[in-house]
């Protein structure tokens, strides 16, 4: 997975590419729509225990362990209304 985002990215800037391969916890040197666009990705992969590469990993850890994901995920977990389906 690493690899197919690390040649997505070239054409967004340095700052992209250095960004992940360096583990940092955005894409883009500071949260952007990208990461938040990421961010049920990452809680299912989370969720579904999905293995992932290293340099995924770092970035899913990262991304899992902010305050505004925690926030959401603590707000999933008192939500008491649930749709019933057929």
């Amino acid at each position: 997975m690493s690899r197919l985002i690390l040649t997505a990215l070239p054409p967004f800037g340095e700052s992209a590419v250095s960004g992940l391969a360096a583990l940092e916890t955005s894409l883009f040197g500071s949260f952007t729509i990208a990461d938040a666009m990421y961010a049920p990705v990452v809680s299912r992969f989370i969720t579904y225990g999905v293995t992932l590469d290293p340099v995924c990993q770092a970035y899913a850890g990262a991304l899992w362990a902010l305050p505004a994901m925690q926030d959401w995920l603590s707000a999933a977990v008192a939500e008491v209304e649930a749709i019933a389906h057929p």
